[in-house]
C-alpha cells in the first residue's frame, strides 16, 4: 500500500477508529507470522541505531526492523508510549510511535497525548492495533526485560507478507478482531480490511450490507443496528458459481440463507472444521432502476446482549458512550437514468418503481436463498430457522464477471435452467430484429450502468416485476426478475 487513508470522526475518540481500521488485517497477519516463525530463537537490541529484531533458523538468521509501540510495566501497572522516550530511545525506534503522536495532536485525542497512563486489562492490544493503523504494519512482538514488556512491530516484507486473500481466511479474520473484548465497530473493521488488503474490494449496498469481494469469492457482512457482526456469509469457490460444500465451508449450488443467528466460525481451509458452523445471508432486494424514494426501513433487530463489566473489559473512555456515537454514514443509492420523454415510457417506469417499491418494503431486512440446481432457478425468502415462507420463480437477466469486467446474458450460460433464460432468450431475438448487437451477442466488455439499459428493456419487452440483484461464487454479479410461484 502506497499511501494510507485515514478518516477520523472528530467526535468520537480516534484510539478507537485507528484501533478498528487495522484489526482484521493484524488478525489476519499475527497468526500466519507465529505458525511460520513462532519457537524460534529471537534476539533484539532496542539501543541500537536502528533495532532489528533477529530470527535464528536452520537455514539463516532473518532480520526485520523493530520499532517501539510503548511498554507495559507490569510492576507499576501502566501503559507508556513509546515517544515518551523515557529510556532516551532515538528516534528511528520510537518512529511508529510518534507517527501516531502525529495523529493525535492533529484530533486532540487525549489516549494518544498522554504519554503514561493507568494500565487496563486490553490497553495493549488496542494501542497496537491504532499504531498499526498509521504504519500499515501488522505483526507485532512482545519483549519481556524484568519487569517491562516492550511492544515492537516489526519491518520486512521481503520475509513476510500475507498471500493471496481468501473468502475462509478474510473470514477467520473478522472472527478474531471480533473476539477481542474491546471490539465494538465491525462495520468501521470491515471498512477498513477493505480499503487496505491488496486483493480484495468493498463495497457497502444502500442498505448497509458489506460485501468483500477477491478472486475465490465473496465475504458479505451485515450489521446490527449498534454496528456489531449480525450474520456472515462465505462464498468460497473457484468459479462464478457456488462451490460445492467439499472445503469444510457451509456451500451448495445455491446462495445460502441463514440457519442461525449471530456470527459464526468458518472452517480452516486445512485442518478438522469447527463444530456447527453457521452462515447467514444478509442479501436483500435490488433498488428500483427508476428514481424511487428510500425504501422504508426494516424493523430493527434485537440488540446483541451487552458484554458483561469485568477486568477484560476497557475502561469506556477510549471508545466513548454508545450513545454519544455518530451514526456511521450509508452510501448514497446510484443516480437512476434520466426519464423518458415518452409518456407511455414514463408510465410504465412509474409502474416498476412503484412495484419494486412494495417488494422492498414486504421484504426488506430478510434473508433470501437462490437455488439453480432444480428445473426451475427459484428465489426463497427465509426465517430465522432458514426455512422457506415465500418462493419466487427467478427469470435472469445476465451476470458480470469480475476480471475481466464482461456482460453475459443468461440465455448463453448453458448450465442455467431453460426456464430460467427463455425471456432473457425473447431480448436476444430483439436484438435479431432490431439489428442491436449488444443483446444478440452471449457477452460484451461491461462498465457501469449498462445493466440499467438492459433492465428498462426488459421492463419494456415483458412487463414490471421485482427485481433482484445480487452475487454468485466468487464476486459475479447477477440481475433477476422475479415472479410470484
Amino acid at each position: 500500500m502506497d499511501k494510507i487513508q485515514l478518516s477520523i470522526d472528530p467526535r468520537r475518540p480516534a484510539i478507537a477508529q485507528l484501533a478498528h481500521a487495522a484489526c482484521i488485517m493484524a488478525a489476519e497477519s499475527q497468526p500466519l507470522f507465529d505458525a511460520r516463525f513462532g519457537g524460534r530463537n529471537a534476539t533484539v537490541d532496542l539501543a541500537a541505531d536502528r533495532p532489528l529484531f533477529l530470527l535464528s533458523t536452520p537455514e539463516a538468521n532473518l532480520e526485520f526492523g523493530a520499532q517501539l509501540v510503548g511498554t507495559h510495566d507490569t510492576a507499576a501497572n501502566t501503559w507508556t508510549w513509546g515517544w515518551r522516550d523515557a529510556q532516551g530511545w532515538n528516534p528511528w525506534t520510537v518512529g511508529a510511535s510518534r507517527q501516531l503522536l502525529a495523529v493525535g495532536e492533529a484530533v486532540e485525542d487525549p489516549d494518544i497525548l498522554l504519554g503514561s497512563m493507568p494500565y487496563q486489562d486490553g490497553m495493549d492490544q488496542i494501542c497496537i492495533a491504532a499504531t498499526q493503523a498509521v504504519t500499515d504494519l501488522y505483526v507485532h512482538y512482545e519483549l519481556r526485560v524484568g519487569a517491562l514488556r516492550h511492544v515492537l512491530l516489526l519491518i520486512n516484507p521481503m520475509l513476510f507478507d500475507l498471500p493471496e486473500p481468501t473468502p475462509t481466511t478474510t473470514a477467520q479474520a473478522l472472527h478474531r478482531a471480533a473476539a477481542a473484548p474491546w471490539f465494538s465497530d465491525a462495520r468501521a473493521a470491515v471498512r477498513g480490511y477493505g480499503a487496505r488488503r491488496e486483493g480484495v474490494e468493498w463495497e457497502e449496498d444502500e442498505l448497509g450490507i458489506a460485501t468483500l469481494s477477491m478472486d475465490r469469492g465473496t465475504v458479505r457482512i451485515g450489521f446490527d443496528e449498534d454496528d456489531g457482526v449480525r450474520s456472515v456469509e462465505v462464498n468460497d469457490a473457484g468459479s462464478w458459481l457456488p462451490a460445492p460444500a467439499d472445503d469444510g465451508v457451509a456451500a451448495t449450488s445455491a446462495t445460502r440463507g441463514p440457519v442461525g443467528s449471530g456470527f459464526a466460525t468458518p472452517a480452516p481451509e486445512t485442518g478438522p472444521a469447527p463444530s456447527a458452523p453457521t452462515y447467514s445471508n444478509p442479501q436483500r432486494p435490488a433498488p428500483a432502476p427508476a428514481p424511487a424514494p428510500a425504501p422504508a426501513p426494516a424493523p430493527a433487530p434485537a440488540p446483541a446482549p451487552a458484554r458483561p463489566a469485568g477486568p477484560n473489559v476497557v475502561d469506556s473512555r477510549l471508545f466513548g458512550r454508545r450513545e454519544d456515537r455518530a451514526p456511521a454514514p450509508r452510501p448514497i443509492p446510484d443516480a437512476a437514468p434520466a426519464p423518458s420523454a415518452d409518456p407511455e415510457a414514463q408510465a410504465l417506469a412509474e409502474r416498476q418503481r412503484e412495484l419494486q417499491e412494495r417488494f422492498v418494503a414486504a421484504h426488506a431486512g430478510r434473508s433470501w436463498r437462490l437455488s439453480l440446481d432444480g428445473p426451475e432457478p427459484r428465489v426463497d425468502f427465509l426465517n430465522g430457522a432458514g426455512q422457506s415462507t415465500q418462493s419466487y420463480a427467478a427469470h435472469l437477466l445476465g451476470v458480470v464477471r469480475r476480471r475481466p469486467a464482461l456482460w453475459q446474458w443468461a440465455w448463453s450460460l448453458d448450465h442455467l435452467p431453460a426456464a430460467g433464460t427463455e425471456r432473457s432468450s425473447a431480448l436476444r431475438e430483439l436484438g435479431e430484429a432490431t439489428s442491436d448487437p449488444s443483446l444478440g451477442l452471449p457477452e460484451g466488455s461491461y462498465e457501469p450502468g449498462l445493466e440499467e439499459h438492459f433492465v428498462q428493456l426488459y421492463v419494456s419487452h415483458h412487463g414490471p416485476a421485482p427485481l433482484l440483484r445480487g452475487r454468485l461464487g466468487n464476486g459475479s454479479r447477477f440481475w433477476a426478475f422475479l415472479e410470484e410461484r
